[in-house]
């Protein structure tokens, strides 16, 4: 049982990491995770927009 808290723990600690390192700095740059994200965050809205408009047509 204690070594399944442990393993929960160090996935956590290593996932909180990952998510710290998306944070930008000056110092850092741009993460790739993050530039990975906008990247995705463009697309979504570009998507978006489009059904947007179809919906608009059809209604």
């Amino acid at each position: 049982m204690d070594r399944e808290a442990e393993e929960r723990k160090r996935k956590y600690e290593k996932e909180m990491k990952r998510k710290r390192q998306r944070i930008v700095s000056p110092e850092i740059g741009i993460s790739p995770d993050t530039k990975r994200l906008r990247a995705l965050g463009k697309v979504v809205l570009k998507q978006a927009d489009d059904r947007r408009i179809i919906v608009r047509r059809n209604s």
